[in-house]
């Protein structure tokens, strides 16, 4: 027999992630029916692009990049599986016998379970369905630090490739297959300037000790990326779209209970080290309680101006020291909140019937708020404004890279992580909780600059 031979390269890309052709990696060429055996040699390879924006590096770290397995699986003209190929453990390099022909090509790198196995002749719809079962995920780590590293799979659809005759020697130069792999998660980096830290604060107080988390992780994942059309669905694109409700303990950190983090807080002090991963969510109708957001938290220092004393509302003449507990009042149903008096004690009901009758805002303060130890908490929502559709500008996809620069503090937040998210029904863009800008890196990169 007269064996011939590809050179493949499987590389991890850091570019935009869209959908894409098989045909568009034909090279304008036709479908070619597959005919005598040749031979492919998969080399599996790293690759970055250049940033923008907010300082983010698209080089991968050492762990993001390493393969510590994968499994290609091949299909020719007819899109029928006709080989599946492990790599050895941190290989890179594989020759498998093929024949000639159009063959088409998907990676999976480091599946955090065992590599899905079918029979020879399946379809290549058949197995892209199998391999997007869902994962599901108690945490970030599971695919990102855990024993198998960083899931990877191909980008989009899987490339396509007409194969010629050549020998062992020739594959590289005659058959050469760039297989484009992309990380199966986000990433996040969030950075509040200490300029804009002393500047770009209320006049009522200042907001110091930023940390940050990524919220709405949703506990399911595909393996592979799921386009319906142009479109990235995840596994919860329609569960939780109107009128559907949605369903708070399907993402963690989880919010409506006891607040639980899965990795910390991290600083927000935009250094490389300081970054979280976030799990692929698009949904038909973005909603606060459905959509990937940052979560800050910070310490709230009330300028003394704003001190009052809780006992007997007077003045106190001095700042309410940072990190002590104050308060705050609010009306019976708490979603009023009145942040232009902060207690150095709780407020007593004289005190609260005062301040009803002197602001005589139209409204009735009958509650307290309480910031414990100062802390108060913000929300913002990740978006990319180069996307032409609100569902797809909430999308957080996979591979991409985001940077999140606060810039400024409009107002006291939340006393509570799951008070920045009061109502998740409601969809996005009603509101903004944080002003900043978002970039959007190569791993694939996004920036967003604003302001809370």
């Amino acid at each position: 027999m007269n064996f011939k031979y590809v050179m493949l390269a499987c590389a991890t890309l850091m570019a935009g992630f869209t959908s894409c052709s098989n045909e568009e990696n034909l090279d304008g060429a036709e479908i070619i029916p597959n005919g005598k055996a040749t031979v492919a040699e998969i080399v599996l390879t790293q690759q970055a692009n250049s940033t923008r924006a907010i300082s983010l590096s698209s080089t991968p770290t050492a762990a993001e990049s390493v393969i510590n397995k994968a499994t290609l699986y091949i299909f020719n003209a007819s899109k029928r599986l006709v080989k599946q190929v492990d790599f050895a453990p941190t290989t890179n390099v594989k020759t498998v016998e093929l024949t000639t022909g159009t063959h088409y090509f998907h990676a999976l790198v480091n599946h955090p379970g065992t590599a899905p196995v079918f029979s020879a002749n399946s379809t290549l719809a058949a197995v892209t369905a199998h391999l997007n079962n869902e994962i599901p995920l108690t945490n970030i780590g599971f695919i990102t630090t855990g024993p198998s590293g960083f899931l990877m799979s191909t980008l989009g659809d899987p490339v396509a490739k007409n194969l010629v005759e050549a020998t062992e020697a020739e594959a590289a130069t005659k058959n050469p297959v760039e297989l484009k792999v992309g990380r199966a998660m986000a990433k996040l980096k969030t950075l509040f300037e200490a300029t804009d830290r002393a500047t770009q604060q209320p006049a009522t107080g200042v907001l110091g000790n930023v940390k940050y988390q990524g919220a709405n992780n949703p506990n399911k994942m595909y393996a592979l990326p799921n386009y319906v059309g142009t479109q990235l669905e995840a596994p919860y694109f329609t569960t939780y779209s109107d009128p559907n409700v949605v369903d708070q303990t399907k993402y963690f950190p989880t919010l409506p209970g006891d607040f639980t983090m899965t990795t910390g807080w991290v600083n927000a002090d935009g250094a490389e080290s300081n970054i979280v991963y976030l799990v692929e969510n698009s949904n038909k109708t973005p909603k606060e309680g459905n959509s990937t957001f940052v979560l800050l938290k910070g310490t709230f220092s009330p300028e003394a101006t704003y001190c009052y004393n809780g006992a007997d509302g007077t003045e106190l003449g001095s700042a309410i020291p940072t990190g002590t507990t104050f308060w705050c009042a609010a009306t019976a149903d708490k979603k009023i909140v009145y942040k232009k008096k902060f207690f150095n004690s709780a407020p007593t009901s004289a005190v609260l019937a005062a301040l009803t009758t002197n602001l005589n805002d139209g409204n009735t303060y009958t509650e307290i708020i309480e910031y414990n130890n100062g802390e108060a908490y913000y929300a913002f929502f990740l978006q990319d404004e180069l996307q032409s559709t609100r569902v797809a500008k909430f999308t957080t996809a996979r591979n991409n890279y985001y940077g999140v620069t606060i810039n400024s503090v409009s107002d006291l937040g939340a006393n509570t992580p799951k008070g920045v998210v009061p109502d998740k029904e409601t969809p996005l863009g009603a509101k903004a909780w944080v002003q900043g800008t978002i970039t959007i890196l190569n791993w694939s990169t996004v920036t967003q600059t604003g302001g809370i």
